[in-house]
């Protein structure tokens, strides 16, 4: 008996081992069964695996921001300049489509919509890369991003990358009594966004890890 609890203890011991070498990041997400803006091509309602589909594409694309980030370049609309908001936000890497390390699991239908939590299984450079980014002196800043429902379901991500922006114009805002002229940097996505819809909006909340590469003011004569 007392054999058998040590070579338990032994195996728990080497699971939280291997889970300490590769370990998962996951998030919570949802895919409307019957969506509201027919999209031409798609069978309605959605099959289950047509929405998971949609969900691992999803996931893909945050755990890519998640892992990898982005670079930016944001420069603030001025109506007095007669300047127009630009944001551009550039992946530095991305989860290609197929990547094994990224599944799906306990996936339920609540009110007409598939939700699941989706994982990826980090590798030893993608621990390298996160580790950096752990710094206490690197910004963090958080905000909420909103897209039109009525665009498709391609939108829902466009609300995250929108919380990014406001995200960006939030941290600027409280540091600087004059709005910039450009930000350049690099960001990352620090946990979990949060999906909802109201009022004819995809909403996203989303909390960023930022490092500030170029700070552009205004000349003042």
């Amino acid at each position: 008996m007392k054999r058998i609890v040590l070579v338990i203890a032994f195996c728990l011991l080497l699971l939280s081992q291997l889970n300490a070498i590769h370990p998962v990041v996951s998030i919570y997400s949802w895919c409307e069964l019957d969506p509201f803006i027919y999209e031409q091509g798609m069978d309605y309602p959605l099959s289950k695996e047509e929405a998971a589909r949609r969900l691992l594409e999803e996931a893909r694309q945050v755990f890519s921001g998640m892992i990898y980030g982005y670079s930016f370049t944001y420069t603030p609309s001025d109506k007095a300049r007669q300047v127009s908001e630009e944001f551009d936000l550039l992946p530095h890497s991305e989860i290609l489509w197929g990547d094994t390390s990224l599944s799906i699991e306990k996936s339920k239908i609540i009110e007409n919509r598939l939700v699941a939590k989706a994982n990826y299984v980090l590798n030893a450079a993608q621990i390298n890369w996160l580790s950096a980014w752990q710094s206490a002196d690197i910004e963090v800043s958080e905000a909420r991003g909103e897209s039109d429902l009525f665009k498709g379901s391609k939108n829902k991500i466009k609300a995250l990358e929108n919380a990014i922006k406001e995200a960006i114009r939030y941290w600027a805002r409280n540091r600087y009594f004059n709005k910039p002229k450009q930000i350049k940097g690099r960001l990352i996505i620090e946990e979990e966004p949060v999906f909802t819809v109201n009022a004819g909006k995809y909403i996203a909340h989303t909390r960023i890890r930022l490092i500030i590469d170029h700070f552009l003011h205004y000349k003042i004569y």
